[in-house]
């Protein structure tokens, strides 16, 4: 059998599915929707630590971070990072994609911790900074292991392979 006619009979066997389509384009909303309120939840327990650790700490002053902008633009950022980094169109083994959600965590920590201390618009702590993207890290990776996983067992996360020769 010849080369030609191999990759004939290849792009005979997979038709355009729109189930397929569907799928992929459902699973990868999950993940940015899941990404959303896990990030919002990390900024929520990164505000009620700095919080908590300001009245431990008598020299620490308080803090507080006005809740609707932020909680709305934080998230929005590090998912911007997170999709440059292809988590969002490209299928990665867990540790390299521990990797790339931990650059998009460091690159979108360091946007934001530039953006509020250049800007002065709200006295922001850099403990707080440091509380989410700890905690964002963390949180991500363990929901998209779990969402993951969930995912592939519904069959949202599944992509069709071709043996040939086997």
């Amino acid at each position: 059998m010849s080369e030609t006619q191999l990759r004939e009979d290849l792009v005979a066997v997979q038709p355009f599915s729109w189930k397929a389509t569907i799928c992929k384009g459902l699973g990868t909303a999950l993940l940015i929707v899941a990404d959303y309120f896990v990030l919002f939840f990390a900024l929520y327990i990164a505000t009620q630590g700095r919080i908590a650790l300001g009245e431990l700490v008598p020299w620490l002053n308080s803090f507080a971070l006005p809740f609707l902008n932020w909680t709305i633009a934080i998230p929005v950022v590090v998912i911007a990072f997170i999709f440059n980094e292809g988590m969002y169109t490209k299928r990665w083994p867990f540790a390299q994609g521990a990797q790339r959600i931990f650059r998009a965590m460091a690159c979108s920590t360091m946007l934001l911790a530039g953006l509020l201390f250049l800007t002065h618009t709200y006295d922001v702590s850099r403990l707080f900074l440091l509380f989410f993207a700890v905690i964002g890290y963390v949180v991500l990776l363990l929901e998209r292991y779990v969402l993951k996983r969930l995912l592939v067992k519904v069959g949202l996360w599944q992509k069709s392979v071709l043996l040939v020769g086997a």
